[in-house]
């Protein structure tokens, strides 16, 4: 969790392990949690409860950008600090204990629609929840955005049902949970980490799938370096595009969810010859 920077998580220094005793060392917050807060002042005005949403929206995303799964969100892990402002808590222990077990969890649960609804469900669910005067709102939006989805979704499975290859290549895993979903299979030439450096053996991997399985398009994303799979591309001689896994979006970007998951709905339909 040090490598997680943003204004709305709260940044772990260090993990000690001490006779088996776990000590975390974190960055002190001036303020309470959101279920003391709730005990204390009852119902969040409604500006107000959109603000702390938001906040935990941003900061998870900044976190699910650096490959980390919050396993325990709920109000006792979000601090409301001096000015007011959401800040995420107790990522901790499970996640580190997960990476020393050499355990590797794939983040991206947005990248299949239907786990967007069933987000966008719950979200609905907990937002009524601190804010009971506006629960009918809150799921007449969360009602909509969910017969969105479903629609993004039938257009993915139509549109790739009838493809030449079912396989495609990614610069990191990101996109399992797309390809479980459309009954594809994804290879990536590194790990969940966007940032890790590929091993030789595994180069030469993905190389052989590729020439095996007739690939045409080593598929990168616009946020991280595409060295890696530009070299690859050129050595074996198909070409690069981008595949975007919604992790962030950069300075002056107008797209958002539907409109990248199209644009990535093209971008693999181009790449597996569907019709």
């Amino acid at each position: 969790m040090a490598r997680v920077s943003h204004p709305n998580v709260c940044r772990i220094y260090d993990i000690i392990d001490w006779e088996g005793a776990h000590f975390v060392a974190m960055e002190y917050v001036d303020g309470e949690d959101l279920s003391r807060l709730l005990k204390r002042i009852g119902r969040i005005a409604h500006d107000k409860a959109v603000d702390i949403a938001r906040g935990i929206a941003a900061g998870l995303m900044a976190a699910h950008a650096k490959g980390i799964l919050h396993r325990d969100l709920k109000p006792a892990n979000i601090m409301i600090d001096s000015r007011g402002d959401a800040r995420i808590m107790d990522f901790g222990l499970a996640l580190a204990a997960g990476e020393d077990d050499g355990e590797t969890r794939d983040p991206h649960v947005w990248l299949d629609p239907t786990n967007m609804a069933a987000i966008a469900d719950a979200v609905a669910d907990r937002l009524a929840e601190i804010s009971p005067d506006h629960a009918d709102a809150f799921h007449t939006r969360s009602d909509e955005l969910g017969q969105q989805l479903t629609a993004l979704d039938e257009e993915y499975s139509t549109r790739l049902a009838d493809c030449e290859r079912r396989i495609f290549v990614t610069s990191h895993a990101a996109f399992g949970y797309l390809a479980h979903r459309y009954d594809l299979e994804m290879v990536g030439i590194s790990g969940i980490d966007p940032d890790a450096e590929p091993s030789p053996a595994r180069l030469a991997e993905v190389q052989k799938v590729v020439q095996d399985e007739g690939v045409t398009t080593i598929f990168y994303e616009r946020l991280v370096n595409p060295a890696v799979a530009d070299a690859l591309a050129n050595d074996i001689g198909v070409q690069t595009a981008v595949l975007d896994p919604i992790e962030g979006l950069q300075p002056g970007a107008t797209g958002d969810y539907f409109s990248i998951m199209r644009t990535n709905l093209t971008a693999l339909r181009t790449a597996l010859d569907c019709t």
